[in-house]
């Protein structure tokens, strides 16, 4: 399990466009302003999965952290009570839910059939 972060823009943007299209204006490209969210990982070792008879990958799945949170103002872009994405901090509990809730059904789900009745152990990024 790790901890990842990621920008949900990008700075530069390639956009392919018809004859005559003109391309959308883009503002604020100051990194300063551009949002990240924190993403849990999960991966384990490849391997030969003999139930199914084809490799397991190891992908086990990435969970965004964060929390729907209403507006608290009207702005120019949204009226006051829109739905956003804020960043939640990864503390214990936080960190506790999402294991019990997202990685160890997946680990139950996608794990090969030879290895879901052996013990799991997790090993956490100590970041």
């Amino acid at each position: 399990i790790d901890e990842k972060w990621f920008y949900v823009t990008r700075v530069t943007k390639k956009v392919i466009l018809v004859r005559g299209e003109e391309p959308d204006k883009r503002h604020g490209h100051s990194k300063s302003h551009r949002t990240k969210i924190m993403f849990l990982c999960a991966v384990a070792r490849p391997r030969w999965d003999h139930g199914r008879n084809q490799w397991f990958d190891g992908k086990l799945g990435i969970w965004p952290i964060i929390k729907m949170v209403p507006a608290q103002r009207t702005s120019c872009n949204r009226p006051k009570g829109t739905l956003e994405i804020k960043n939640q901090s990864c503390k214990r509990p936080v960190y506790t839910k999402m294991t019990c809730e997202n990685v160890l059904p997946a680990i139950r789900r996608k794990f090969p059939v030879v290895d879901r009745n052996r013990t799991i152990y997790i090993q956490q990024d100590n970041a």
